[in-house]
């Protein structure tokens, strides 16, 4: 157990990994196309990220930054293939834009590329909170009976809702953290996002696993 909790963090470095190992192994058409870029994106990112820390000691804050930008733009296509109202799907595209936007200015104004862009995080974060529940909105208001353990779309949503929710307070308040507790302190937080890191990526391969079958046909209330 002990093992586990010290090297958490490089365990987290490569759990993107698992999403992409169901991705080739399924090899399934262009359906889900964000989730695939966004699994693919972050794999690149994260393994690089991790290689930059511990083998080159340098800043790997850059690819942060990057990271953040094109994850939400996945996110965001995601929910716009995934949602059936037409105001829902102009809701997705327009945070896409918009928070493209602010992440750039974030980036080049107020936290530059080198230091934690906890601005763009948390409002990233808060987002992506939003259109998960708009999406549980939505198949609540659906009045339709389905096995939602078998959509891949329920399994992606999941995962998105049970990461953001997780590291919002981290994500808003990191520098904070970093500057006021102690380093044991500032550790400890980052170990806990690590193990929600691994959870969510585990929770997307679970969804790409489920891309092979189809969701059993909903049952109409009405």
């Amino acid at each position: 157990m002990n093992f586990f909790i010290n090297n958490i963090s490089e365990a987290a470095t490569f759990s993107p990994l698992l999403p992409l190992f169901f991705l080739i192994l399924i090899r399934s058409n262009k359906e889900y196309w964000p989730i695939k870029s966004l699994v693919v994106i972050s794999c690149v990112i994260s393994l690089y990220s991790g290689y930059q820390a511990k083998f080159l000691n340098t800043n790997n804050m850059p690819s942060l930054h990057l990271l953040t930008v094109l994850e939400f733009l996945c996110i965001s296509f995601f929910y716009n293939s995934s949602f059936r109202h037409f105001y829902l799907k102009k809701i997705s595209l327009i945070a896409g834009v918009g928070f493209t936007l602010f992440s750039i200015g974030n980036s080049l104004f107020f936290q530059d590329i080198y230091t934690y862009n906890s601005y763009a995080r948390g409002l990233e974060a808060f987002l992506v909170i939003c259109l998960s529940l708009l999406y549980f909105y939505e198949t609540l208001q659906r009045q339709e009976i389905v096995r939602l353990e078998h959509s891949p779309t329920f399994w992606f949503n999941t995962a998105f809702l049970l990461y953001f929710t997780s590291t919002q307070f981290l994500f808003l308040f990191n520098n904070l953290i970093l500057t006021t507790y102690s380093k044991d302190i500032s550790n400890l937080f980052w170990k806990v996002h690590a193990f929600v890191c691994i959870l969510y990526y585990l929770l997307l391969a679970v969804g790409i696993w489920k891309v092979r079958f189809k969701p059993t046909s909903p049952i109409s209330l009405s």
